[in-house]
């Protein structure tokens, strides 16, 4: 179960970064991505995609809060 929660939201994070990219080719996505232009605007697909990513990394942020401790020194918080 967390493997799926972990993979879904590393999938999230990377569409998101795919739709900033798309949206602004000229600039770097991951450092665009720590700004308020890369939430997109409602209903565009930047947007929906940064929806997505916020709602998986919200669930794997309590998935990994809920594991023991000792394995989360072993399984990062952050995608990679």
């Amino acid at each position: 179960m967390i493997a799926s929660i972990y993979e879904a939201h590393r999938a999230a994070d990377r569409a998101w970064l795919v739709q900033i990219a798309l949206a602004f080719p000229m600039e770097w996505p991951g450092e665009l991505r720590h700004t308020q232009r890369a939430t997109g605007e409602p209903g565009t697909r930047l947007r929906a995609a940064y929806e997505r990513f916020t709602e998986t990394r919200d669930k794997w942020e309590a998935a990994h809060a809920a594991l023991d401790p000792e394995v989360r020194e072993v399984l990062p918080l952050k995608p990679r």
